[in-house]
């Protein structure tokens, strides 16, 4: 069960099949973007019929992916004490 005092662990839920399948190939990254906001009716789990996207939460995950992606092609991943 989800604690809204702390941030989700990858350990909450698990990645779907094939992003398992591919990481036993090629090194892998899995993001979870959190994007439960009751202010905007933001509250229904994933392929419920009333799911809906906190349109603010997605700035979140694009800055997230590109700081990740410039880090990897700029070299820095290795030092940056990422795992």
């Amino acid at each position: 069960m989800s604690n809204p005092d702390r941030p989700s662990s990858a350990n909450d839920a698990a990645p779907d099949i094939e992003t398992g399948y591919y990481s036993e190939r090629r090194p892998s990254v899995y993001f979870r973007l959190g994007i439960r906001n009751e202010e905007v009716g933001s509250v229904y789990p994933l392929h419920h019929a009333r799911f809906r996207v906190d349109e603010a939460a997605l700035k979140n995950g694009a800055l997230t992916l590109v700081s990740a992606a410039t880090m990897f092609l700029a070299g820095q991943w290795e030092n940056s004490g990422a795992q």
